[in-house]
């Protein structure tokens, strides 16, 4: 028998909210499979402190096989909990599970694919892309914009979700998992035109990937953030949020200064504030995030 909150007719007005909102199965659309989804489930668990009724972004729509393999696996599970990955193969022979010990090596092999995948299409909602370096304070800038229920679709974010750790300190292996939950977000922005804005971070330090990711997902804005590389990479030292990834970051920071290429299509923003209740005002360039439904 359904237990509170789930034996609420609140629960079941937001059950159905969010299966019209995402009727396909967020699992399957990880591993590049549509499936329909007939549950809603608590990104985070209320017994770890969830909402019992959080935004649409703290619920997850899935299948039933999706959902019973995300339970084995969770809290939920209590003291019998399974690690073993998930069963059954693709047409091509693949693991459907992307931590399955046979896909490891292939998943790696197709990081190329998953960086940058061919199928993406124009999104229907708001989207402002955000270029640039690290430590150019990219995300900064994108929750100093945020308005209401705006998002963020970050790599650093996902990975950290996916391996539980702090922001910065997900190990790689998790990458292959993260670049498939993004690459399914905005195939779902392709399909469903949501009001909210949705900021989407990319390294891109060459003209060829910025227009590469212009030209496919057509943004109404795109902003390339890039401070001087030493102010990059002072910040990158200062950020202790980083831990022992931190010299792999600067690494990284100097690669992407080494590979620039400058486009005639960038927005180039040398430096920005944030200010309260005003969002962030760049100081160099004059580009802001673009308009919003309703005209504010």
């Amino acid at each position: 028998m359904a237990h509170w909150p789930y034996n609420t007719a609140a629960w079941q007005r937001l059950r159905r909210l969010k299966l019209a909102t995402q009727p396909l199965c967020e699992g399957c659309a990880e591993i590049g499979i549509t499936a329909v989804a007939n549950t809603v489930d608590h990104v985070t668990p209320i017994s770890e402190g969830g909402e019992a009724f959080p935004e649409l972004d703290g619920l997850a729509s899935y299948c039933p096989s999706c959902h019973s393999a995300k339970t084995a696996r969770g809290t939920e599970a209590g003291a019998v909990k399974t690690a073993k990955p998930r069963k059954g193969c693709d047409a091509d022979g693949r693991p459907l599970d992307a931590w399955h010990p046979w896909g490891a090596s292939g998943h790696k092999a197709n990081l190329p694919t998953l960086a940058r995948p061919a199928d993406l299409r124009p999104c229907l909602s708001p989207l402002t892309i955000l270029f640039g370096p690290p430590g150019a304070g990219k995300s900064t800038y994108a929750r100093g914009a945020m308005q209401g229920h705006d998002k963020l679709i970050d790599l650093d974010d996902i990975m950290a979700k996916l391996a539980r750790t702090p922001t910065h300190h997900a190990p790689d292996t998790f990458l292959p998992r993260a670049l498939a939950m993004r690459n399914a977000e905005l195939a779902r922005l392709a399909n469903v035109r949501v009001d909210h804005r949705t900021f989407l971070i990319i390294a891109a330090p060459t003209a060829h990937e910025r227009d590469w990711w212009r030209a496919h997902l057509k943004p109404d804005d795109h902003l390339l953030i890039m401070p001087e590389r030493g102010t990059c990479v002072a910040r990158l030292r200062k950020d202790e949020t980083r831990g022992e990834r931190k010299g792999e970051h600067i690494r990284a920071c100097y690669r992407w200064f080494a590979r620039f290429t400058e486009s005639i299509d960038d927005k180039i923003a040398q430096g920005f504030q944030v200010r309260t209740g005003a969002g962030p005002q760049n100081i160099v360039s004059s580009s802001k995030p673009g308009p919003r439904p309703g005209g504010d």
